[in-house]
């Protein structure tokens, strides 16, 4: 089932960064040019829950986390981690539906699994080294089963 993340929600946040871990280093918020990392880190997740969109996918415990990052009024971000893929793609096509008209970023190392799961929503804008730059397409919604 996915729910929108509250405050109420942070205890399960924490304990699934620690035990999910990322292993990728893509689940971060950049602030003032350095990335700050969620991991292990109680006040940044509260501040994160109570600023910005934030989903989870429980079945009995938090399973993924999704949420839609704006630094400064920039670019839209989506910051997903997840436990699977099938939880990846319910959480990227619940977020897809809910901000069907919102231009959406996704910003990922290439070798992150993730990037399989985009399907045909995302269309790869641009390449930075080590990582890879996708934008949502709007208006399309080719999500096989939420």
């Amino acid at each position: 089932m996915i729910v929108h993340l509250t405050i109420k929600n942070v205890i399960d946040i924490y304990e699934f960064l620690n035990r999910v871990g990322d292993r990728f280093e893509d689940f971060f918020i950049t602030e003032i040019k350095l990335r700050k990392f969620l991991y292990n880190n109680l006040k940044l997740i509260k501040k994160i829950v109570k600023k910005y969109e934030c989903y989870g996918y429980f079945d009995i415990d938090l399973q993924g986390v999704i949420f839609i990052y704006r630094e400064k009024g920039y670019r839209p971000y989506i910051k997903i981690l997840t436990k699977n893929k099938r939880i990846t793609e319910k959480l990227l096509g619940y977020l897809f539906l809910k901000n069907e008209s919102k231009e959406l970023f996704i910003k990922l190392k290439k070798e992150n699994p993730i990037i399989n799961c985009l399907n045909n929503n995302f269309i790869k804008i641009g390449d930075r080294g080590r990582e890879l730059l996708f934008r949502k397409i709007e208006g399309v919604i080719k999500w096989i089963q939420l």
